[in-house]
């Protein structure tokens, strides 16, 4: 949506906010993975949550990997390094990514935080990322 749609031009805010609440899913996912990767033996609700940051985080460098590479195929100029026909120069042309990746962090961040507090209230918690199936 934010480039086919135009929304990235639309409000500018609109790119920073898909990088900050990105994280929140992904982190989830990361819970998931994580529960499911300990073949339902007793985890640490801490190694959950790390592995849930750090998977958040490693799909927004996936990301920014993705975005120079249309860039360089396509000249797509995702990562917002071309004002109009001026190519940016230096640390401007780094700006966009490396605020996506600011963003991004303190999005997982937030995550953290939040389950964190969740899990310390009630052990039980993190273990409603654990997927069961039913017999039926």
């Amino acid at each position: 949506m934010g480039t086919c749609l135009h929304f990235v031009n639309l409000f500018v805010w609109w790119d920073k906010l898909l990088h900050f609440l990105s994280p929140t899913l992904l982190s989830m996912v990361g819970y998931i993975l994580a529960m499911q990767l300990s073949k339902k033996k007793e985890i640490s609700v801490s190694l959950v949550i790390l592995f849930g940051f750090c998977f958040a985080a490693f799909c927004g460098i996936i990301w920014e990997f993705w975005e120079f590479s249309w860039d360089g195929l396509l000249d797509m100029n995702l990562q917002r390094y071309r004002s109009g026909a001026t190519l940016l120069q230096g640390r401007t042309a780094l700006y966009d990514t490396m605020l996506d990746l600011l963003t991004n962090t303190l999005g997982a961040i937030v995550c953290l935080i939040y389950t964190y507090g969740k899990a310390k209230k009630n052990t039980a918690y993190i273990k409603q990322y654990q997927l069961t199936t039913t017999n039926t």
